[in-house]
């Protein structure tokens, strides 16, 4: 495939926040410069890693043209992003985890499908890998779909029918709607993925979707995601209660719609973690105390088939998770939960 001329805008910004990940980094950031297309710029955040990360983004930047680096105090993961997107310059902007990596013709295979119809927004397909680059899995197509230049309510309806994982790294926008709508991340050391990525894909009026599975995510021990906590899970009602708040505002019928789903599983999502967190039995009183101003949010009443946060899934999902007895237990305790604060 041939080398794409550079311009002196670049086409795409890839934003790569840096933090603790020395072993992981060179892989990553090797994969950005093994990119069949050349007109791209990656913006490197030294989120203040106390490790030799500064360093190695240091000696990218001065081999390779094309990478800049911004080093700041440590601030977590989403004012780092929010310092790469500033920085930014490209027309898309894409984002790859520092731990993570992409193959050769991922932004080759974006741009071509962002030229179709200059979609606001890209979804992406990806792998789950092991440390080693084994392949775990990869993610469903969603080509079925048929997104491409269709209205946003088309992607956003179709969501609603089949869920899919909503991370930062499986969407590539266009830079003038991250800044021309302000939807940046909201500053938090958990979850940052589960408000901004349901904004953008509101936000955004056209989407385009690329088959290709070019991203590999490594899991990978020791990553923020693999340890909970109560104040993680406190985050999680935090975001909610935002998304619920954007339903609200809303334009139309199927953003809205879209934005109270995002927030329900939100909800679900801090109820399900937190009974599975080893916590005291004030920390579980305090977290109940805290669902009070989520009862729109709550199961309640007969559920019907339509609802998007229906009883028989919630119980469904519980018994999953945590086998019959403890499930259907929990599921128990919700609904109570839900018909006191009736009163």
């Amino acid at each position: 495939m041939t080398q794409n001329p550079r311009s002196s805008v670049p086409e795409w910004s890839i934003i790569v926040p840096v933090y603790q990940v020395e072993k992981y980094l060179r892989k990553c950031l090797d994969s950005v410069r093994s990119q069949s297309f050349a007109d791209y710029e990656c913006v490197l955040i030294d989120d203040g890693s106390p490790d030799d990360c500064g360093l190695i983004c240091d000696a990218y930047a001065q081999k390779d043209s094309r990478f800049k680096v911004i080093h700041q105090p440590n601030q977590g993961t989403s004012a780092a992003r929010n310092a790469g997107m500033r920085a930014a310059t490209g027309r898309y902007l894409a984002f790859l985890d520092s731990d993570d990596y992409i193959s050769p013709d991922y932004l080759q295979n974006l741009h071509e499908k962002a030229a179709q119809n200059t979609p606001d927004a890209l979804i992406l397909r990806h792998c789950l890998v092991q440390e080693d680059g084994t392949v775990i899995e990869c993610a469903p197509s969603l080509a079925a779909w048929d997104i491409d230049g269709k209205p946003a309510a088309h992607l956003l309806t179709r969501f609603l029918e089949s869920p899919f994982l909503l991370a930062t790294w499986m969407v590539a926008v266009k830079r003038e709607v991250v800044l021309g709508q302000n939807i940046f991340f909201q500053q938090s050391d958990h979850f940052e993925d589960a408000r901004w990525v349901p904004e953008i894909l509101a936000a955004a009026a056209s989407f385009g979707y690329c088959d290709e599975a070019d991203y590999f995510y490594v899991r990978r021990e020791g990553s923020a995601t693999a340890k909970p906590t109560i104040k993680s899970h406190r985050a999680r009602l935090v975001i909610a209660r935002n998304l619920w708040r954007d339903a609200v505002d809303a334009s139309d019928p199927a953003r809205a719609d879209f934005l109270r789903y995002c927030a329900r599983e939100s909800l679900l999502c801090a109820i399900v973690d937190t009974w599975k967190t080893d916590i005291t039995k004030d920390e579980w009183a305090s977290f109940i105390e805290a669902l009070r101003e989520f009862k729109p949010l709550l199961p309640a009443g007969r559920p019907t088939r339509k609802s998007f946060f229906s009883g028989e899934r919630t119980l469904l999902r519980l018994v999953r998770l945590f086998g019959l007895k403890a499930g259907v237990r929990l599921y128990d305790g919700l609904t109570r939960l839900t018909h006191s604060h009736k009163k």
